[in-house]
């Protein structure tokens, strides 16, 4: 914080610092702010990790849904989680001095947010990165017992060692449907998760679309080959992997069930059936 006042003295920049005390704060913070302040040229700026920017998305949009077409304030960012993929996604800078440049030069762009609906969220709720539904849902689950860096791939190994069993998926995407045993699904709005995985090479959080991504159950030795290519953003060439671009998905679980999490929260560890879509153009994102 002392980097952040710093640096916004200097500039004479007009600002606020907000401390989250609990989980869901900071989206109580966001949605509070953006209420008392609409009128106004402000900005709300997350700083924090995935978390916190979904937080403070999740706030924002549900004012946006209480005020219809009332004007927002703009997004920021401030990248100071442990992995920071939303920041990776939208491609702003991840070091925190570029970032505070970034909002002083105050030059927006309409960000895409994605919608979810299942599990912990049976209204719906939002997500600014991406959803993941087996076999990552797992591993975030796992990797936030662990407290450090690499713990999203500490995690990957240990789920593909225990390997659960895959639930049967019918997936709907637009006005398309496949079949499969699904070790994982991802709907992406960005590229990123866990700090390390590219599970959409080609996301793009202004596009209007999200990128759906699913490899389904295969041997150990095949999972760890899929593992090494999600490092590389090279799954797409898999024959166990299919990719497709959307606006709106569901899944339902035909046998098993569904472990769900957005953007590493964890939503459901047994649901049956979830909705998707993208929502374009929803927030105005101060990205430099």
């Amino acid at each position: 914080m002392p980097v952040i006042e710093k640096y916004f003295k200097e500039y004479g920049a007009a600002y606020t610092i907000h401390k989250t005390e609990r989980p869901g704060h900071a989206a109580q913070l966001a949605a509070s702010l953006a209420e008392n302040e609409h009128h106004h040229n402000i900005a709300i700026v997350a700083a924090g990790g995935d978390g916190t920017c979904n937080e403070v998305v999740n706030g924002l949009m549900n004012f946006r849904n209480i005020m219809n077409d009332s004007p927002l304030p703009a997004f920021g960012v401030l990248p100071i989680g442990r992995g920071n993929d939303f920041v990776f996604g939208a491609g702003m800078p991840l070091n925190l001095t570029k970032s505070l440049e970034n909002l002083i030069q105050d030059k927006t762009v309409t960000l895409d947010i994605g919608w979810i609906r299942g599990g912990k969220a049976p209204e719906g709720r939002y997500f600014a990165n991406g959803v993941g539904i087996g076999f990552d849902a797992i591993v975030n689950a796992e990797a936030a017992k662990i407290k450090w860096f690499q713990g999203y791939i500490i995690a990957a190994v240990k789920t593909i060692i225990t390997y659960p069993r895959a639930p049967q998926v019918d997936l709907y995407y637009d006005d398309d449907m496949i079949q499969s045993q699904a070790a994982l699904i991802s709907f992406m709005n960005g590229k990123r998760l866990g700090g390390a995985f590219i599970m959409a090479p080609q996301g793009d959080m202004f596009d209007g679309f999200l990128n759906l991504n699913t490899t389904r159950q295969c041997s150990r030795r095949d999972m760890i080959s899929a593992l090494f290519d999600y490092l590389k953003g090279s799954q797409g060439r898999r024959e166990d992997t299919f990719t497709a671009m959307g606006e709106r998905f569901r899944v339902v679980a035909r046998q098993g069930s569904l472990v769900i999490h957005a953007d590493g929260e964890t939503l459901s560890t047994e649901e049956a059936e979830v909705d998707i879509h993208c929502i374009p153009r929803a927030l105005e994102l101060i990205k430099g």
